[in-house]
């Protein structure tokens, strides 16, 4: 029998084979085989232990970020959340357990007994902490957990670097915690910049994770009053704080209406300082017409309203490192005007989905205000935004990234 009609063919089958071998077997092959069988093993190994997420205020947007951050995470291990007894997401569906303790300054301290239980039954304990009020609350907490619980990891999302009030002595509370944390999140370059420079921490300690998108309130679809299309309507949301810059808002607001009388500004937030300033700047400049004010806590159910109603969001701030607010405005579709501080100008694409603007800048936050509202690309710009909120800011990406983060610190621990 004749297996080949000629060398040639001999020769074409050899050198076939060859490559073949090469392919299958060159080293590269063999160490992407496997990494992957090692990756896929180790992430089995990881579905079987629980991440201890603690978020200690229970409502307010760190709570909607802790709970989308939860139910993601649960694609990738057992999640269990440390929460108020008041926790306002409750009778939302969620994929994680839940614990809930605190009760303001009433906290049964008996309560960190069964954490620190629940904690030891887990080979490599992780305890990941969402960090934006009662730092010293939460240091306390660290302290005890850490020479408690053997081989605990302290994972710490830094929602505000530092206090905005800047308290005397806080300042080094926030030392210790960055000091005692095995990895620390921030949501933009600029903030990782920042807490590099003002607490010596290790860059390479420190994560960039951006922060999430806010589109489950998309399900809230309770009814609300029809917005004036005769008007205008710009949003200001959320706690009323005199870093949030409301007063350059209003000495804005002063000079658009001067030629578009039609806007109209919604305050729509509690207030945690005195009011009385606010209320006095709108009547000197004669704004009662173009102000909506509802100056108490808004219930999850009925944040979704004001965000429809609204044309665009604006965000004046003084001071910020990140914000739930914006990530809202995304998830209904509007457009934004910021101010370049902190992480925002790494939010927003200029032209596209809104604008950035200095803060006290008063002329260009008018000049923003009014080409965001009237421009023709205004649809556009809010398409874009819920783009931003689709893929940038997707929970899938964020969990992903958390996850991968979470497997570098215990493989750097074992």
């Amino acid at each position: 029998m004749t297996l080949f009609r000629d060398n040639n063919e001999l020769e074409l089958m050899t050198k076939t084979e060859d490559e073949k071998l090469k392919l299958d077997f060159s080293n590269q092959k063999v160490l992407h085989d496997f990494k992957s069988v090692y990756t896929s093993a180790k992430n089995r190994s990881f579905l079987q232990r629980t991440v201890f997420m603690l978020e200690i205020a229970g409502k307010g947007g760190i709570a909607h970020y802790t709970y989308n951050l939860c139910n993601s995470l649960s694609k990738y291990s057992n999640v269990c959340l440390v929460t108020a007894q008041d926790y306002e997401l409750f009778g939302k569906n969620r994929k994680f357990q839940m614990m809930q303790v605190f009760n303001r300054f009433k906290t049964n301290p008996f309560f960190i007994f069964r954490l620190t239980r629940a904690l030891r039954k887990e080979k490599y304990p992780i305890l990941h902490i969402q960090l934006s009020q009662y730092p010293l609350f939460v240091l306390l907490i660290m302290f005890f957990l850490k020479y408690t619980v053997r081989g605990l990891l302290l994972v710490v999302t830094a929602h505000n670097i530092e206090s905005h009030e800047r308290r005397s002595l806080e300042k080094y509370v926030f030392l210790t915690i960055y000091n005692m944390a095995s990895r620390i999140i921030v949501h933009a370059n600029a903030n990782k910049k920042e807490l590099v420079a003002l607490f010596a921490v290790q860059f390479g300690k420190v994560e960039v994770i951006p922060h999430g998108n806010y589109m489950f309130f998309l399900d809230e679809s309770a009814p609300f009053s029809s917005p004036d299309r005769k008007k205008k309507n710009i949003l200001f949301f959320g706690y009323i704080r005199k870093y949030k810059g409301l007063i350059f808002l209003l000495n804005a607001l002063n000079e658009v209406v001067k030629t578009h009388p039609e806007v109209v500004l919604s305050i729509v937030g509690k207030p945690v300082e005195d009011f009385q300033v606010y209320n006095d700047t709108i009547k000197n400049y004669g704004l009662e017409k173009n102000i909506i004010k509802v100056l108490s806590y808004v219930p999850f159910e009925d944040v979704c309203h004001y965000f429809k109603d609204s044309d665009a969001v604006i965000l004046p701030y003084q001071k910020i490192y990140q914000s739930g607010v914006l990530q809202l405005a995304y998830a209904f579709a509007k457009p934004v005007v910021v101010t370049n501080v902190g992480g925002l100008p790494e939010c927003v694409d200029i032209g596209e989905n809104g604008f950035i603007v200095e803060y006290e800048d008063v002329e260009a936050l008018k000049d923003a205000i009014i080409q965001v509202l009237y421009s023709d690309q205004c649809c556009h710009m809010g398409e874009k935004s819920l783009e931003l909120a689709k893929t940038k800011f997707s929970w899938g990406h964020i969990s992903k990234k958390t996850e991968d983060m979470y497997c570098s610190l215990l493989e750097g621990n074992r």
